[in-house]
C-alpha cells in the first residue's frame, strides 16, 4: 500500500473546469457564427485575435490561448 502522502489532494476532476469549458466553447461557436454572417464583423474579430496573438501578455492572456484563437480565423 502507498502511503498517505504519496496521494495528491487536489482533485482528478474539477466540475468547475468542465463547466467553464463549455460555456467557453459556447461563447466561441457563438461567436463564430455571428462572424459568419457579417463579413465587416470577422474582419474587426479577426485583427482583434491577431493582435492577441501577437502579444498576448498585453491583454493578460494565455500565449496557447491566444494562438488558438487566431488559428480559428486565420487557418494557421
Amino acid at each position: 500500500a502507498l502511503p498517505k502522502e504519496a496521494f495528491s489532494k487536489l482533485p482528478r476532476f474539477d466540475p468547475r473546469w468542465l463547466a467553464a469549458t463549455n460555456e467557453l466553447e459556447q461563447q466561441t461557436r457563438g461567436l463564430l457564427q455571428h462572424c459568419m454572417q457579417n463579413a465587416n464583423e470577422y474582419t474587426k474579430v479577426a485583427e482583434l485575435a491577431k493582435r492577441f496573438a501577437i502579444d498576448p501578455a498585453a491583454h493578460d492572456l494565455d500565449q496557447i490561448i491566444a494562438q488558438r484563437f487566431a488559428a480559428t480565423f486565420f487557418g494557421i
